[in-house]
Parts: structure tokens; sequence; C-alpha cells
């Protein structure tokens, strides 16, 4: 019985989140877009809590991945943000609410967000797979995904590049730094398979490719 009901409480929470994309995703698109814009943060506060919640493993050591990875997003974006090494010439917006040195905090979530449930999707489908091997293909993905990102971001004004356009070097740094958090993510959470951070993942991939497809 309690197996099941965990179950459908995973299910529902990932209904919760798809719902709140697809609504998202309509209203993007409406005469209500910069209400659905400024709800931005609260969606990734959400998809925040609902992973966190149904981690099934060590908690402490989850808040350890959590830390490493909230800090060397924050970290990487700060000196992005203020050098213009790592990324290139861009700054964040004041959609995404608090900051710290002109980074949102939020981002250091939604780093946490992404290599969280690229961890988990890869310990499911890769079970015996070599450390460095699924280091390297999480950290493809977590590329992929900014690649579908930027688009949606740029055209909502959650961020700004210099002559709106995204350098190469952004994606560069993006696979060799989530590639060395793909390192330790492994080690830490060796045994993750969280469904709703599988399933962020996916509704992810679903949402920011439909909006690509509907610019």
């Amino acid at each position: 019985m309690k197996v099941e009901k965990k179950e459908f409480a995973s299910y529902s929470a990932i209904a919760i989140i798809l719902i709140l994309h697809v609504v998202g995703l309509f209203g993007l698109k409406s005469v209500y877009v910069a209400s659905f814009e400024a709800l931005t943060p609260l969606n990734l506060l959400v998809a925040f809590l609902l992973i966190y919640a149904f981690h099934e493993g060590s908690r402490l050591k989850q808040f350890y991945f959590f830390l490493l990875a909230f800090s060397t997003g924050m970290i990487a974006e700060i000196i992005g943000v203020q050098t213009g090494f790592l990324f290139g010439d861009y700054h964040y917006t004041k959609l995404l609410s608090s900051s710290i040195l002109g980074v949102p905090l939020l981002i250091g979530v939604n780093w946490f967000i992404l290599s969280y449930g690229l961890v988990a999707l890869f310990n499911s489908v890769l079970v015996k797979g070599n450390l460095i091997v699924k280091s390297l293909i999480a950290a493809v993905a977590m590329t992929l995904l900014d690649v579908l990102i930027e688009p949606f971001a740029i055209q909502h004004g959650l961020w700004v590049w210099l002559n709106n356009q995204v350098p190469f070097e952004n994606y560069l740094s993006w696979f060799i730094i989530s590639f060395f958090l793909f390192i330790f993510g492994f080690k830490i959470l060796p045994e993750e398979k969280n469904k709703v951070a599988i399933a962020v993942i996916y509704i992810f991939l679903g949402f920011f490719g439909l909006n690509i497809l509907l610019i």
C-alpha cells in the first residue's frame, strides 16, 4: 500500500509539473505573455521542490550534490557575467528575481535541476556504464538542453547576449563544466533514479523544443 501511495504521489507531482508547462507554453503565446513570463521563477521553484521531495536515497548525499551543483553553477555564472570569460558577453535581467553579483539565485537552482535530473536519467538507462562515458554523455545532454533553453531565454528576456548572439564558447564551457560536475555527481549519487527528476528532463525537452518550433 505504501508503495502504491508513493507511486501515486510521484505521478501526481509529474502531472503538476507537466500541466504547469503546458499551460505556460500556451500562455506565453497569448496576449498575457508578460504575466506568464513573471511566473517563470515560481515555475522553477515548484519543479525544484517536487524534485527534491521525491529523492529516495540519502538526504545528506542529495544535499551534498545540491550544494555542488548550485555553487558550481553560481560561481561559473558570476565569473561569466562579471568578466565575459567562460560563456561570453551577457547579463541577466530582473525577471528571475533575487541575485548575487548579477546572477539570479534561481540560476544555481536550475543548474541543480538539470544536472540532478540527468544523473537520475543516465543512472537508469546506463546502469553499468563507465563513469567517464556516462559523464561525457550527460555533459552532451546538458549542453543540448542549453541549446534549447537559449532561444526561450532570449525571446522572453531572462538574459541578454551582446548583439543577441550566443557564442560557441558558451556551449563549450557548459560541456566542460558539466562534465566535471557529472564526474562528482555520479560518484555522490551512483544509484539515484528519481522519477520526478527524470520526467522534468523530458518535460523540459518538450517545452523548450516546442517553443523553438512555435517562435
